[in-house]
């Protein structure tokens, strides 16, 4: 038999079981809810990590005289420097199609020295081509959408001194380390040197990218690796522009961010 107090509970739960039944509901609903916010937690955080790792980061970027892949690959053997590569970036304006709702686009033209070896961020094959030929260009995989085209198309872009130019879409890539065109307003596309120079834009490279060889969040440490890589360069009689120290990624607060909302 069971005692009056839990002949009682059981009388009013069984009075008011429509109510117990909501309240049941409530906390199975809440201790599901917890477990999958904190599961998506987990999920972001290693897909993230996953994605950064193989994107190679640079840890600087030194903008200076045009130079070409041989200076690059003196710079990778200096002391302190994993890898050194040389990147050329344009940037050029997809004109509207003159329809009612066409909108120019922004669109950053990345030359990457060989797509088939990139040491430095990296970006990865998604569909079509790889890599990109003459007068071809492979397109960020969210630009695809930003500039409403794809693979097999034509794409006209014009450039600062008003010259019109048409390159061919050949393929999609993701690259780990920009943002939505919705948040930077501007796309990416990735092209050889060679179609660089036959834009009329040279084939050498403006940016020397470097990853260190240890100490890739230290800052002081990438600093000193930098001021080598300057005096080797100043070396070589070439003009310095200007320096970036890279120690996060450029998602890295905005994850950091989404983490501590759903955490919370």
């Amino acid at each position: 038999m069971l005692r009056t107090r839990w002949q009682k509970v059981l009388i009013d739960l069984w009075r008011n079981r429509a109510r117990t039944l909501i309240v049941a509901l409530a906390i199975a609903v809440g201790v599901y809810s917890v477990g999958v916010i904190l599961d998506i937690r987990d999920m972001l955080v290693r897909e993230y990590a996953y994605d950064q790792t193989g994107a190679l980061p640079a840890s600087a970027i030194i903008r200076t005289a045009p130079f070409d892949d041989e200076l690059a690959d003196r710079v990778g053997e200096i002391p302190g420097v994993a890898a050194a590569e040389g990147r050329h970036l344009v940037r050029t304006r997809v004109p509207g199609d003159g329809g009612p709702s066409s909108t120019p686009r922004d669109l950053v033209l990345v030359a990457i020295p060989d797509f088939e070896t990139i040491q430095v961020d990296a970006i990865h094959p998604l569909a079509g081509q790889w890599p990109p030929g003459r007068r071809e260009v492979i397109l960020e995989r969210l630009t695809l959408d930003f500039l409403d085209a794809g693979i097999g198309d034509e794409i006209r872009i014009e450039l600062d001194d008003g010259s019109i130019k048409a390159l061919t879409v050949v393929g999609e890539a993701h690259d780990p380390q920009k943002m939505t065109p919705d948040v930077s307003d501007e796309g990416h596309g990735y092209v050889t040197p060679e179609t660089m120079d036959l834009l009329g834009l040279g084939e050498n490279y403006h940016e020397m990218r470097i990853s260190v060889s240890e100490q890739t969040r230290n800052k002081e440490h990438i600093l000193g690796v930098v001021d080598t890589v300057e005096e080797h360069l100043e070396r070589t009689g070439r003009e310095l522009y200007s320096r970036t120290v890279i120690t996060d990624t450029l998602a890295g607060p905005f994850i950091d961010t989404i983490v501590l909302i759903l955490t919370t």
